[in-house]
């Protein structure tokens, strides 16, 4: 049943884009289902509400712009947002790191860590500051954004089992980074 409400999901994503291709004033559904999503995504590396909302509109503004060079491929229209989203941000931070913000309430419910994080501990951020940007990215979009594995995919350009196998292994090490750094405290 969910591949066939993905398939909804596509097909009236599809009949949006071709409408907003026609007339913009029909991109509204498109920015309605996606502002939200983008504008976390970009507050999460800028800590700046200003500069969110000031990339957050030129996210849309583009996608506006090149709506009639899109190309659908039977993928969520997301894909291309997150897509034109992250070359903002690497414009605005040429040579800057990109930051990534790392809420501690909501590590506290990933349940696949499968170990308890005592609040007044600031063990995990030290183990997540030891995780690329790559590794980073998988986490916030699997538990912070709610992605399945097939969005995922599809944002990172790699197959879906690969997604799965990587987040397993950075979990288990991440499990096993916090219990070495326990016994020692």
């Amino acid at each position: 049943m969910p591949a066939e409400n993905d398939d909804n999901e596509l097909e009236k994503e599809f009949l949006w884009i071709e409408m907003a291709k026609k007339d913009p004033k029909s991109f509204e559904p498109l920015y309605n289902k996606y502002y939200e999503q983008i504008f976390r995504f970009l507050y999460r590396r800028t800590e700046d509400v200003t500069l969110t909302s000031e990339l957050c509109s030129q996210t849309f503004y583009n996608a506006l712009s090149g709506i009639k060079r899109f190309k659908f491929q039977n993928k969520p229209f997301g894909a291309w947002l997150y897509t034109i989203a992250t070359n903002e941000l690497r414009k605005h931070f040429r040579n800057k790191p990109i930051h990534f913000i790392i809420e501690l309430d909501k590590i506290r419910q990933v349940p696949d860590l499968g170990i308890k994080v005592d609040p007044r501990e600031d063990l995990l951020i030290k183990v997540f500051e030891t995780l690329s940007p790559e590794e980073l990215r998988l986490i916030e979009l699997r538990f912070f954004e709610d992605k399945g594995f097939k969005e995922i995919s599809i944002l990172l350009k790699e197959k879906e089992g690969t997604i799965k196998m990587r987040l397993y292994r950075l979990l288990e090490r991440i499990k096993t980074l916090m219990e070495e750094a326990y016994e020692k405290v």
